[in-house]
Protein backbone atom coordinates (compact mmCIF):
# COMPACT_ATOMS: atom_id res chain seq x y z
CA UNK A 1 0.00 0.00 0.00
CA UNK A 2 2.91 2.18 -0.86
CA UNK A 3 1.91 5.83 -2.60
CA UNK A 4 3.19 9.11 -3.23
CA UNK A 5 1.58 9.90 0.44
CA UNK A 6 2.88 6.29 2.13
CA UNK A 7 6.35 6.51 0.58
CA UNK A 8 7.77 3.60 3.09
CA UNK A 9 7.12 0.41 4.86
CA UNK A 10 7.92 2.45 7.79
CA UNK A 11 5.01 5.07 6.94
CA UNK A 12 2.66 2.19 6.12
CA UNK A 13 3.14 0.51 9.07
CA UNK A 14 3.03 3.81 11.49
CA UNK A 15 -0.26 4.89 9.85
CA UNK A 16 -1.77 1.63 10.65
CA UNK A 17 -0.81 2.22 14.27
CA UNK A 18 -2.05 5.34 14.35
CA UNK A 19 -5.31 3.74 13.00
CA UNK A 20 -5.53 0.86 15.86
CA UNK A 21 -4.66 3.08 18.25
CA UNK A 22 -7.62 5.57 17.91
CA UNK A 23 -9.86 2.59 17.09
CA UNK A 24 -8.61 1.06 20.79
CA UNK A 25 -8.90 4.81 21.98
CA UNK A 26 -12.44 4.53 21.10
CA UNK A 27 -13.76 1.11 22.69
CA UNK A 28 -15.79 2.19 25.49
CA UNK A 29 -15.91 -1.27 26.90
CA UNK A 30 -12.08 -1.29 26.59
CA UNK A 31 -11.45 2.12 27.89
CA UNK A 32 -14.12 1.09 31.11
CA UNK A 33 -12.23 -2.12 32.27
CA UNK A 34 -8.72 -0.15 31.95
CA UNK A 35 -10.17 2.93 33.72
CA UNK A 36 -11.79 0.89 36.65
CA UNK A 37 -8.24 -1.07 36.67
CA UNK A 38 -6.39 2.46 37.40
CA UNK A 39 -8.72 3.71 40.06
CA UNK A 40 -7.93 0.42 42.11
CA UNK A 41 -4.20 -0.17 41.26
CA UNK A 42 -2.99 3.44 40.18
CA UNK A 43 -0.42 5.22 41.91
CA UNK A 44 -0.65 9.15 42.83
CA UNK A 45 2.82 10.29 42.85
CA UNK A 46 3.67 14.12 43.38
CA UNK A 47 7.41 15.24 43.12
CA UNK A 48 8.60 18.71 44.05
CA UNK A 49 9.53 20.78 41.07
CA UNK A 50 13.06 21.54 41.65
CA UNK A 51 13.59 25.35 42.80
CA UNK A 52 9.83 25.15 44.46
CA UNK A 53 10.93 23.97 47.85
CA UNK A 54 10.87 27.64 49.55
CA UNK A 55 8.10 29.12 47.91
CA UNK A 56 6.02 25.28 48.55
CA UNK A 57 7.02 24.71 51.68
CA UNK A 58 3.92 23.94 53.08
CA UNK A 59 3.13 21.52 50.40
CA UNK A 60 6.49 19.58 52.29
CA UNK A 61 4.50 16.61 52.78
CA UNK A 62 3.84 15.97 49.09
CA UNK A 63 7.49 16.73 48.09
CA UNK A 64 8.54 12.76 47.01
CA UNK A 65 5.04 11.01 47.99
CA UNK A 66 3.23 8.30 46.91
CA UNK A 67 0.15 6.25 47.23
CA UNK A 68 -2.58 3.95 45.70
CA UNK A 69 -5.10 6.20 44.50
CA UNK A 70 -7.93 4.72 45.51
CA UNK A 71 -7.09 5.43 48.89
CA UNK A 72 -6.13 8.96 49.14
CA UNK A 73 -8.62 10.73 51.28
CA UNK A 74 -9.97 14.04 49.43
CA UNK A 75 -8.19 16.69 51.93
CA UNK A 76 -5.15 14.67 50.49
CA UNK A 77 -6.13 15.03 47.05
CA UNK A 78 -7.36 18.77 46.81
CA UNK A 79 -3.82 19.29 48.88
CA UNK A 80 -1.88 17.55 46.10
CA UNK A 81 -4.09 19.59 43.19
CA UNK A 82 -3.45 22.69 45.25
CA UNK A 83 0.46 22.13 45.23
CA UNK A 84 0.27 21.64 41.57
CA UNK A 85 -1.94 24.57 40.68
CA UNK A 86 0.94 26.35 42.05
CA UNK A 87 3.37 24.98 40.08
CA UNK A 88 5.16 23.78 43.00
CA UNK A 89 4.67 19.97 42.68
CA UNK A 90 4.51 17.59 39.66
CA UNK A 91 1.63 14.89 39.83
CA UNK A 92 1.54 11.58 37.85
CA UNK A 93 -1.33 8.81 37.76
CA UNK A 94 -0.57 5.57 36.32
CA UNK A 95 0.28 1.65 37.33
CA UNK A 96 3.53 0.55 38.57
CA UNK A 97 5.33 0.40 35.66
CA UNK A 98 6.65 -3.44 35.92
CA UNK A 99 3.50 -4.66 36.96
CA UNK A 100 0.96 -2.07 35.58
CA UNK A 101 1.65 -1.67 31.85
CA UNK A 102 1.90 -5.38 31.00
CA UNK A 103 -1.50 -5.65 33.06
CA UNK A 104 -2.91 -2.89 30.79
CA UNK A 105 -1.80 -4.71 27.89
CA UNK A 106 -2.60 -8.07 28.47
CA UNK A 107 -6.60 -6.85 29.02
CA UNK A 108 -6.18 -4.99 25.66
CA UNK A 109 -4.40 -8.11 23.72
CA UNK A 110 -7.30 -10.44 25.62
CA UNK A 111 -10.01 -8.26 24.41
CA UNK A 112 -8.46 -8.13 20.72
CA UNK A 113 -7.64 -11.97 21.26
CA UNK A 114 -3.97 -12.08 20.86
CA UNK A 115 -2.42 -14.62 22.70
CA UNK A 116 0.31 -15.20 20.39
CA UNK A 117 4.45 -13.99 20.65
CA UNK A 118 5.53 -13.43 17.35
CA UNK A 119 6.61 -10.25 15.83
CA UNK A 120 2.93 -8.76 14.55
CA UNK A 121 1.77 -9.63 17.95
CA UNK A 122 4.42 -7.35 19.77
CA UNK A 123 3.85 -5.02 17.11
CA UNK A 124 0.10 -4.63 18.13
CA UNK A 125 1.08 -4.71 21.53
CA UNK A 126 3.05 -1.77 20.60
CA UNK A 127 0.27 0.21 19.53
CA UNK A 128 -1.80 -0.98 22.42
CA UNK A 129 0.97 0.63 24.77
CA UNK A 130 0.18 4.14 22.73
CA UNK A 131 -3.39 3.55 23.26
CA UNK A 132 -3.39 3.17 26.92
CA UNK A 133 -1.68 6.36 26.62
CA UNK A 134 -4.41 8.28 24.98
CA UNK A 135 -7.18 7.57 27.53
CA UNK A 136 -9.67 10.05 28.50
CA UNK A 137 -7.12 12.75 30.28
CA UNK A 138 -10.02 13.83 32.56
CA UNK A 139 -10.77 10.24 33.94
CA UNK A 140 -7.09 10.40 35.35
CA UNK A 141 -7.86 13.16 37.60
CA UNK A 142 -9.13 12.97 41.05
CA UNK A 143 -12.61 13.31 41.01
CA UNK A 144 -14.62 14.23 44.37
CA UNK A 145 -18.45 15.34 45.04
CA UNK A 146 -18.16 18.51 46.97
CA UNK A 147 -20.71 16.89 49.80
CA UNK A 148 -18.24 14.25 50.05
CA UNK A 149 -14.95 16.41 51.18
CA UNK A 150 -15.52 16.62 55.22
CA UNK A 151 -14.62 19.81 56.40
CA UNK A 152 -14.21 19.37 60.21
CA UNK A 153 -17.44 20.10 62.67
CA UNK A 154 -18.17 23.18 60.16
CA UNK A 155 -18.99 21.32 57.25
CA UNK A 156 -22.40 22.09 57.25
CA UNK A 157 -21.51 25.48 57.26
CA UNK A 158 -19.58 25.48 53.76
CA UNK A 159 -21.30 26.32 50.81
CA UNK A 160 -21.71 23.81 48.46
CA UNK A 161 -22.56 25.89 45.31
CA UNK A 162 -19.36 27.73 45.95
CA UNK A 163 -17.21 24.56 46.90
CA UNK A 164 -18.53 22.99 44.02
CA UNK A 165 -17.49 25.96 41.61
CA UNK A 166 -13.78 26.14 42.92
CA UNK A 167 -13.06 21.87 42.46
CA UNK A 168 -14.62 22.51 39.03
CA UNK A 169 -11.92 25.52 38.44
CA UNK A 170 -9.16 23.27 39.42
CA UNK A 171 -10.04 20.24 37.84
CA UNK A 172 -10.56 22.61 34.79
CA UNK A 173 -6.84 24.22 35.15
CA UNK A 174 -5.73 20.60 35.17
CA UNK A 175 -7.76 19.50 32.13
CA UNK A 176 -6.04 22.70 30.44
CA UNK A 177 -3.04 21.77 31.69
CA UNK A 178 -3.08 18.30 29.95
CA UNK A 179 -5.59 18.74 27.21
CA UNK A 180 -8.69 16.82 26.35
CA UNK A 181 -10.22 15.52 22.99
CA UNK A 182 -13.44 17.14 23.56
CA UNK A 183 -14.85 14.14 21.05
CA UNK A 184 -13.61 11.30 23.50
CA UNK A 185 -13.83 13.14 26.56
CA UNK A 186 -16.06 11.91 29.57
CA UNK A 187 -18.36 14.48 31.12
Amino acid sequence: YLSEAVPTVKDALNGARDILTEELAENAGLIGDLRAYLQKEALLTAKVVPGQEEKGAKFSDYFDHSEKWAGVPSHRALAMMRAWKEGVVQLDIGPDPEVGQPRCEDMVASRLELTGTGPGDRWLRGAVSIARRLQDPLAELVKIEPKSIGVGQYQHDVDQHRLAKSLEAVVEDAVNAVGVDLNTASA
